[in-house]
């Protein structure tokens, strides 16, 4: 949804085999037969095995990126060394000897 992967719930987990989840978390696949009597219906509410199901849980939140890259750094440093340097060799350059 949105790029995002919501990843299986643990199939199984639980004491109510209505409110588990069933596919394998691994495979997404669930294996099941069809009754014996081949009425397998498909519409809304009439199916032959309603607690067949999957549940999803919603992504681990990412962290978000803080700080500056470590190169960035060091050039954003040599650049104020650079400034002071030339900021002193002025001010040297103004003070009578």
């Amino acid at each position: 949804m949105n790029g995002e992967t919501y990843p299986l719930t643990t199939a199984g987990a639980g004491s109510d085999t209505g409110l588990d989840s069933n596919p394998d978390q691994n495979t997404g696949r669930y294996s099941f037969t069809t009754p014996a009597t081949g009425e397998n219906s498909g519409e809304p509410g009439q199916a032959d095995m309603p607690t067949i199901d999957a549940g999803y849980t919603p992504p681990e939140p990412q962290m978000p990126v803080t700080g500056t890259d470590g190169a960035l750094t060091l050039v954003g440093l040599a650049a104020g060394l650079v400034l002071a340097g030339m900021v002193l060799a002025m001010l040297r350059r103004r003070t009578p000897a």
